[in-house]
């Protein structure tokens, strides 16, 4: 090989062959990412989708229609509405609990004691109309009253159930339908029953409404 032969042997085992820059080194350019669709925009389109919802579509029927007029898809704006929809359902919980809500002053009342009665244990009806669930453990209680509602826009035979003061939910209409007449023959105001309040288990109020041949001879007694 000769002397300049030897010479770039001896380097190359010294040194090693050199090495060639990698080709994506040498063309690399920074790809700036993509900016997905700004948190202000996501809120005005689940905004729009909220407001337009009547029942008559489904939401991603809906959703898609709106959210592809601004460039998205629904899935870009399906946690802004969640959200959104979520607040709007707890609004308008909040208003009906405050239209329902009603109360009443045992003190100023006429209250007659049905609890040594005979007995049966039922479910409060309609308690999520009146009371919260932080609320049910409030107006709960041990003792309840039972009071007339001749006037109820639905039913005249209506009895509601009172915890403290507050309304938390009403006779079911079949049992109203038959004590009606005897809690307006036994001519009391309102009328105390037991009962029991939420637990760890449940949330589920309970009352104990008395048998009708036990609250027929109650009013009898009263004539």
């Amino acid at each position: 090989m000769g002397l300049f032969g030897n010479l770039y042997r001896q380097v190359k085992e010294v040194y090693g062959s050199k090495p060639s820059p990698p080709a994506a080194a040498a063309k690399a350019t920074a790809t700036p990412a993509k900016r997905g669709p700004s948190l202000e925009l996501r809120k005005k389109v689940a905004r729009q989708i909220v407001d337009a919802e009547d029942g008559s579509e489904s939401f991603w029927v809906v959703g898609e229609r709106i959210a592809g007029l601004h460039g998205l898809s629904i899935f870009d704006v399906t946690d802004e509405y969640n959200l959104l929809k979520d607040e709007v359902e707890q609004a308008t919980e909040a208003k009906v609990l405050k239209a329902n809500s009603s109360t009443v002053e045992e003190s100023k009342m006429t209250v007659g004691d049905l609890r040594n009665l005979e007995c049966v244990r039922t479910r409060i009806k309609g308690s999520a109309y009146y009371v919260t669930d932080s609320e049910r453990a409030v107006f709960g209680g041990t003792e309840y009253l039972l009071v007339r509602e001749p006037d109820n826009q639905y039913d005249a035979n209506a009895i509601g159930i009172y915890g403290k003061g507050r309304k938390v939910g009403h006779v079911s209409a079949a049992k109203a339908g038959s004590m009606a007449e005897l809690l307006d023959l036994a001519g009391a105001d309102a009328y105390k029953v037991a009962g029991t309040s939420v637990s760890e288990t449940s949330m589920t109020l309970w009352i104990d409404l008395p048998k009708l041949p036990a609250l027929r001879i109650y009013v009898k007694s009263r004539s």
